[in-house]
Formats: structure tokens, sequence, C-alpha cells
């Protein structure tokens, strides 16, 4: 079906002109129906004029842009925006539209415009608003796997991530790069000593509540320590805690938390006849004011289930409670590290 988009109302049209401004004025909606082209003020009231088009009313947004973008000072009028989407009312919710993007799905903002301060054009009645916020329970990296060990500590996994909330912003860019770029960037994740990747796939649901699914196999040499006898098995695979943080005496900036997000690991491991469970790591519960942590092992005759749960709350902290910030993260570090230990059958 062909929209045929007629030019707006005088006083819209003097709404528009004042945004010239500022340098927000987009061109006609039927200029860029004819190039095809526009940036994200033209595409932004191409997109409005097509809605109207059918009946539906939306509203062209000012908004600070970028995913460390500082928020607008709401007291200070003055112009504090870099970018244009669209807010389209509907009765039960807002839907918002990132009319610039071809990656995002319809209604996505991800972290480049979620959560802040917007300029909502309504004539006089124009008024800041707030897009929408990702939920940390939302912001999921959810990851399954299943792990068949041998005795010599070679094996094989099939590991499978689903990303959700600000989680698929993070990882919609590797699913569209080629195949030499989505090995590389799997590989440098993966964390055992010596492996070899043996295929990979991304699943896209570009739904109202969008995630994607990245699977790999995986063959991989050396993930069992032997000493005396004993072999040793570091549990946690697929998503440790890499990076400590250092002291600082005397701290005068707040810790801020940007995004909010949690990490759910479920590990099988299928042992071998040959090995014995000797000895677990006791469960872990971690809570703080920034987030809370929790791993367990459950066995049974021929398997292990090794069970992690990550979450981190958003938000600023003052600088005094930054000894303590350090500290939660060093306990996940060593909670991370949680090991198994067989003896031989």
């Amino acid at each position: 079906m062909v929209v045929r988009v007629t030019p707006d109302p005088i006083r819209k049209q003097a709404e528009l002109s004042r945004l010239g401004l500022g340098g927000f004025q987009p061109i006609e909606a039927s200029t860029v129906h004819r190039l095809a082209y526009g940036d994200c003020k033209a595409l932004t009231n191409y997109m409005k004029a097509m809605l109207k088009a059918v009946g539906i009313t939306s509203y062209y947004c000012l908004v600070k842009a970028g995913d460390d973008a500082p928020e607008i000072i709401p007291d200070f009028p003055s112009m504090q925006f870099n970018h244009v989407i669209l807010c389209a009312p509907l009765d039960q919710d807002t839907l918002w539209l990132e009319c610039t993007s071809q990656q995002y799905p319809c209604g996505y903002l991800g972290t480049f415009t979620d959560d802040r301060y917007a300029l909502l054009i309504d004539g006089t009645r124009s008024h800041l608003v707030r897009t929408e916020e990702y939920q940390p329970e939302g912001n999921l990296e959810l990851c399954k796997a299943g792990i068949f060990l041998n005795e010599d500590g070679t094996g094989s996994a099939c590991i499978s991530r689903q990303f959700s909330g600000i989680e698929y912003n993070k990882v919609l860019t590797r699913s569209m790069a080629d195949d030499t770029d989505k090995k590389k960037i799997i590989s440098d994740d993966i964390i055992f000593p010596s492996f070899q990747l043996v295929d990979f796939k991304y699943e896209d649901d570009r739904g109202p509540e969008p995630s994607l699914t990245e699977t790999i196999n995986i063959n991989f040499e050396n993930y069992l320590t032997s000493i005396n006898n004993k072999f040793i098995l570091t549990l946690n695979c697929t998503n440790r805690m890499s990076n400590s943080l250092t002291g600082s005496r005397g701290r005068k900036a707040d810790i801020v938390i940007s995004e909010g997000f949690t990490e759910i690991d479920s590990l099988v491991y299928q042992l071998p006849d040959a090995l014995k469970t000797e000895s677990l790591p006791d469960p872990i519960v971690l809570n703080s004011p920034f987030g809370t942590y929790r791993s367990e092992v459950i066995t049974g005759e021929d398997f292990l289930i090794y069970f992690r749960r990550l979450q981190f709350n958003k938000g600023t902290y003052p600088a005094a409670s930054y000894a303590e910030f350090v500290e939660f993260i060093d306990q996940i570090l060593v909670a991370d590290e949680g090991k198994c230990v067989f003896i031989k059958n």
C-alpha cells in the first residue's frame, strides 16, 4: 500500500518552523517519500505523517541520545538535544519509535535513548516526558549449557545464551557481523583454555519484547586439573566476573551504575563413570545495595548442575560506599572461581 502524505495544516507548519530556530525543523514528509532519504528529523516526521494517514496520533520528540549521554537540565531552557524520535501514546502503553536505525526492532530504544527526558512537541502544550526505562529483571542474559566431560579433561559443550532488554542491544551488532568477525568475538568470550569452535548460530526474535539467542558448540581440552590423583573442575565455564577494582582513598565521585541487569547461568555437567565427587563449593548468597549474587551446586549420580544468578541495581551511590562496592566485586570474583574436586572410582 502506498500512503499519500498531504502537507500539514498551517498551524503545524508554524510549529515546525519554530523548531528551525534550534536546527530541529524536518524537511517535508513528501520530500522524504520522493527521495527515499532523510536524517533523524526527516524520518521521524515521515513516520509521524504515515501514522497520521491511518488514524494514529504520534508526537515528534527531541532527545539527548547516546549510551553515556548526560541528563538534560530541566530547569534550564536551552537546546540540550541532539536527536529526534517518535512517541505514539496507546490506550495502555506508549510506543517509542527509533525511526533512524535500520537494525532496531519496532518499539525498541536500547541504551541510545532509553530512560531520559524527551521534549514532546505539541504546540503550546509541548512538555518534557520520560522515555522507557528497562528494568534489571528484563535486562537479562540467560545462559543454559550442556557439558559432556571426559576423565582426561576433554569434552564438548553446547552453550545457549538469550539476551533481552538492554542486553539485546549489546549483542545485536555481533549477530550482524560477518562470520569471520563472529568467530573472533565468540572465541574471545570462551573461557575454556583450549577449544575448537564447531559451529554457531543466532536467532533474532524481533517481537514486542525482542530477544536474541546465541548458540555455540565447542570441543575442549585440558579442563580438568590433576593434583595428587585428584581432579579439579572450575564450575563456572561460561560467565565469570573477570575485572577487579582498585582501591581509592578519599574518593569524591559518586558510583554510577548506569543500567541494571541480570545474569542467570544453568550449567549441566555430564560426568564420566570413572570420577566420583569428593567435594563441592558451599552455596553462596551475597546481598548489597549494588546488587545480589547467588550460586549453588546440585548433584546426581552421574551429573551435577551449577546455578548462578547475578543482578546489579541501577543507581547512583555515594562515594563513601566505594570500599563496600569493591568488596562486593571481590566476593563475586572469588565465588565465580568455585571448584569441584573428583577422585577416581
